[in-house]
């Protein structure tokens, strides 16, 4: 099993052998780094490499990107640090080969563990009872607006009938400047993750 890219720029280039691989897990593993480190930017704009694990007597597999936008490719970089990223994306793309590739049980690996962290948190300060599940590309509890990204907002809470907004990310807690948002940062700092 071999890794080769393809130089997207230069169109005459041949393409290039990245690394040999005697194992499906090992190349799987290498495959995905080489395509969230050097395939996409971590806005999701795909780099100018285009990368595909050559199988032998099967065909080669490939991680699509959009000439555009990956947000789902965007999102998994994010975790990429997390422990074991790369092994848990082999997991489940062995799992999937000789399917027609899906984000979905990829995106389903979910959100960064201080992100976990930060929402059950807030999901106890709340009152919140429902457990963090995927919602399209990011990840809510309870009755939530949820947007694009690796977040999870919690909307729907009002002081004087104004609304307050907390957006959760990893390791980072934006908020509206009200005094409704102050039990929620006294629960993050009481328990050490602001």
């Amino acid at each position: 099993m071999e890794i080769w890219s393809n130089d997207l720029f230069d169109r005459e280039a041949d393409p290039s052998l990245e690394s040999g691989h005697a194992e499906l897990d090992g190349a799987l593993r290498a495959l995905w780094k080489l395509v969230l480190e050097q395939g996409v930017q971590d806005d999701g704009q795909p780099t100018f490499t285009d990368f595909q694990l050559r199988l032998e007597g099967r065909p080669s597999v490939f991680i699509p990107r959009d000439p555009a936008r990956n947000p789902e490719l965007a999102l998994l970089r994010s975790l990429r640090h997390e422990a074991d990223f790369y092994g848990a994306l082999a997991s489940v793309h062995a799992s999937q080969l000789g399917r027609a590739f899906d984000f979905g049980p990829f995106l389903d690996l979910g959100p960064p563990s201080e992100t976990v962290k930060i929402a059950d948190v807030l999901r106890g300060a709340l009152s919140i009872t429902e457990p963090l599940k995927r919602d399209g590309l990011a990840w809510r509890a309870g009755p939530l607006s949820v947007g694009a990204g690796w977040a999870v907002r919690l909307d729907g809470l009002e002081f004087k009938g104004k609304p307050v907004r907390f957006v959760v990310t990893a390791g980072k807690v934006e908020s509206d400047d009200s005094p409704a948002t102050q039990p929620l940062r006294d629960a993050l700092l009481a328990a050490g993750l602001c």
